[in-house]
């Protein structure tokens, strides 16, 4: 679902972004590593651990 430069007109809105298939996360960053043959990996992580790898 594009957004456009309306945001008004999605809010109180939600949106099903899920495809036709289930997948973890994992599965989701295997994706692009079959298509472009570089490695792609998830690493879950914690908030502050989110803060603190964008901070550098």
């Amino acid at each position: 679902m594009p957004l456009d430069d309306r945001p008004e007109h999605h809010d109180r809105t939600t949106y099903d972004v899920t495809g036709p298939a289930l997948l973890t996360l994992d599965e989701v960053a295997d994706e692009p590593t079959v298509t472009t043959g570089r490695p792609v990996t998830y690493r879950p992580e914690t908030v502050e651990e989110a803060y603190e790898s964008r901070a550098r």
